[in-house]
C-alpha cells in the first residue's frame, strides 16, 4: 500500500501480483491521471472489508476504481464512497461459476457507477450475467505501451538454463496458475524439440507458492527443451519479449492479454491458444496464428519457422492493429472521463 496522504485521493485497487496483467493494467491506467491525487492498493492487503474501510477513512479515500468484481468487489460492499469496476476476465469467465463468488459480486457491481470490460467477449458475458447493467457497461481495449531495457535475454538463458545463443525461443508469459494452462503444450513441445533442438519452449512467470506451480516445476524439470524463469521486471520482460521468436499464450480464459498486445508491438509474431479472449485480438494467418491442440500449435509453429514472408507479414498487421485498435491516447479519455463520474 502507499503512504499516509491527507489531501483527497482516488484509490485504484487491484490484485498485484508481480508479472501479472491485473497489476501490468492498473499501473498503466493509474498513469492516466494526476499523480499527487491517486493511491494504488493492493486487494491482497486487506484481511476483510473492515479493515479496508478503516483504510479508506485514515487515507481520505474519495472515489475508488477497483480493478476485477470478485478480488476487489469483496472489499468493496458498502463502500461508503463512490466506486467503479474494471472486470479483469476471470471475474466473468470464471468466478462466476462459485455460488458464493457470483453472490459477492452481483453485490459490488450493483452499486457501481460504471464497469469495464476489455473486449466483445467480455462485455457480452457482463451483460449475460447481470442484464441490467447495460447503461454503466464500457469497453475499452487495453493500450499496448512497451518500453524494453538493455536486459540481454539470450544471456540470461545460457546463464540460467544453458540455452545457446542462436536458438529459437518460444515464449510463454503467465503465472503458475491452472487458468494459464502453461503446460498445455509443453510435452508436445519437448518431443517436437528433439527433432528441432535449437527450439526451446520459455515460460516466464510468477510461482504464486501453490500445488499447481510444484506440479508444474516438477514436470518441466523431466521436459526437455521447456524451461522455467521466475518473473521479470515489466521493462527485461518486454526486451525478453523483443528478442523471442514468438510469443505464445495457452490460457484457458483470457480477458484481454497484455503480453499479447506487447508482443504485436515489439513486432514478434503470435501463436495463441483458441479461446474467445485471444481471438478478439489475434486473427489467424492475418496479425497472429491460432491453434486449438498441442499438434496444431506444432504445425503452426513450423510453418512460422520455415517462412520469413509469414512472420513479416503477421507482425505487420498486427502493429498496425495495435496502433488502430489499443492507443493510449483513446484509454487515457475513456478512464478520465470514468473517473469524473466518481467525482460529482
Amino acid at each position: 500500500m502507499t503512504t499516509h496522504d491527507t489531501s483527497s485521493q482516488i484509490l485504484f485497487l487491484s490484485p498485484l501480483h508481480v508479472g501479472t496483467g491485473n497489476k501490468t493494467s492498473i499501473e498503466r491506467i493509474r498513469e492516466h491521471m494526476p499523480k499527487n491525487t491517486c493511491q494504488l492498493a493492493n486487494t491482497a492487503d486487506f484481511n476483510d472489508r473492515e479493515q479496508f474501510l478503516e483504510f479508506i477513512k485514515t487515507h481520505n479515500i474519495q472515489a475508488v476504481v477497483g480493478l476485477h468484481a470478485y478480488r476487489a468487489g469483496r472489499l468493496l460492499t458498502d463502500c461508503p464512497v463512490p466506486y467503479g469496476i474494471i472486470l479483469g476476465g476471470t471475474d466473468v469467465n470464471e468466478f462466476w461459476k462459485d455460488p458464493d463468488k457470483l453472490v459477492v459480486m452481483t453485490t459490488a457491481i450493483k452499486s457501481a457507477r460504471f464497469l469495464v470490460a476489455f473486449c466483445k467477449p467480455m462485455y457480452d458475458q457482463t451483460l449475460k450475467l447481470w442484464p441490467d447493467v447495460k447503461d454503466r457497461l464500457y469497453q475499452q481495449h487495453h493500450a499496448a505501451v512497451t518500453e524494453p531495457s538493455s536486459f540481454d535475454f539470450h544471456d540470461y538463458l545460457y546463464k540460467r538454463c544453458k540455452i545457446e545463443h542462436k536458438s529459437h525461443i518460444f515464449l510463454l508469459i503467465a503465472g503458475l496458475r491452472q487458468v494459464k494452462d502453461p503446460l498445455y503444450i509443453a510435452q508436445a513441445f519437448s518431443e517436437w524439440h528433439t527433432k528441432h533442438n535449437n527450439a526451446h519452449l520459455v515460460i516466464l512467470g510468477p510461482d504464486l507458492g501453490s500445488e499447481f506451480a510444484d506440479k508444474v516445476k516438477s514436470t518441466v524439470s523431466n521436459l526437455p527443451g521447456v524451461h522455467l524463469v521466475p518473473a521479470l521486471p515489466q521493462p527485461d520482460a518486454h526486451a525478453a519479449i523483443s528478442q523471442s521468436f514468438a510469443l505464445i499464450n495457452t490460457s484457458l480464459s483470457e480477458g484481454m492479454s497484455q503480453a499479447i498486445l506487447e508482443a504485436m508491438v515489439l513486432e514478434v509474431p503470435v501463436l495463441a491458444r483458441d479461446i474467445v479472449g485471444n481471438t478478439a485480438i489475434v486473427k489467424h494467418d492475418s496479425n497472429g496464428l491460432v491453434f486449438d491442440t498441442p499438434q496444431e500449435f506444432i504445425k503452426q509453429a513450423e510453418r512460422l519457422m520455415a517462412s520469413e514472408h509469414l512472420c513479416k507479414h503477421l507482425v505487420k498487421n498486427a502493429k498496425e492493429y495495435v496502433r488502430l485498435e489499443h492507443s493510449i491516447e483513446k484509454e487515457r479519455e475513456t478512464y478520465t472521463n470514468l473517473v469524473s463520474l466518481l467525482q460529482c
